[in-house]
């Protein structure tokens, strides 16, 4: 693993996932740009102060449901059922679409710039052991 030439004296890794890299003393994101250079960041375990699920609004779910909910209404006076079905489905596809998905972990760390907020977002897909790990480390709260 390239990564283990950036670790210190007594430092392993605990858990990966794509660049991120939970070790015995931090978070580190490694990787490997097209000209070959390795990219080194890393987050001590005594700045993060938690790790967030964010949830992103599907918004083509939202337009689709307005649509049907708006192309129901003209029909109330000819098709008085299939209008009202019409415009109950299309709330629920409303509603469904706001609720949200999960889409990535953020890890949050004391004095962080939004700019370097968007370089610790881990992918959700496949990253719970990496994130478990972490959460454990900062004695973060699990969700259950």
């Amino acid at each position: 693993m390239p990564v283990e030439h950036y670790l210190g004296p007594g430092e392993e890794v605990v858990s990966q996932h794509g660049p991120f890299y939970a070790t015995s003393v931090r978070v580190v994101r490694f990787e490997v740009l097209k000209d070959g250079r390795e990219v080194v960041r890393s987050l001590p375990y005594s700045s993060l102060e938690t790790v967030e699920l964010v949830t992103k609004p599907r918004h083509s779910l939202m337009v689709l449901g307005t649509v049907t909910a708006i192309l129901a209404l003209p029909m109330f006076f000819y098709l008085p059922l299939t209008a009202t079905i019409m415009f109950v489905a299309g709330v629920g596809v409303v509603i469904v679409g706001g609720v949200g998905r999960e889409a990535f972990y953020q890890l949050h760390a004391r004095n962080m710039t939004p700019e370097e907020a968007k370089l610790w977002r881990i992918p959700r897909q496949g990253s719970g052991q990496l994130v478990a790990s972490i959460r454990y480390t900062i004695r973060d709260k699990l969700e259950f």
